[in-house]
């Protein structure tokens, strides 16, 4: 899988601050992309908890669902690697 794309990150951290705001198209693409990656959905339902918990609920629900059979397959080596480095 390797890392992580800087640029779902990037859309993430501009949805919260606003700054610059997201296009519509930007925002589409966040929101596909947060249905597909485990990662950028648990991040954005920790940022959601405080203001918003049933949305960071409904995040957290399905970055769960998503943790299974061979959707997990992709992170497998990320995964064993990073307990091996012991993080």
């Amino acid at each position: 899988m390797g890392a992580h794309p800087p640029y779902y990150t990037h859309l993430a951290q501009r949805w919260f601050d606003g700054e610059p705001p997201l296009t519509p198209a930007q925002a589409h693409e966040l929101e596909l992309h947060l249905l597909i990656c485990p990662v950028c959905a648990y991040a954005t339902a920790q940022r959601l908890m405080a203001d918003e918990p049933a949305e960071a609920q409904r995040l957290m629900a399905e970055a769960v669902a998503m943790l299974r059979g061979n959707r997990l397959i992709a992170y497998l080596r990320d995964l064993a690697e990073t307990m091996y480095a012991g993080r």
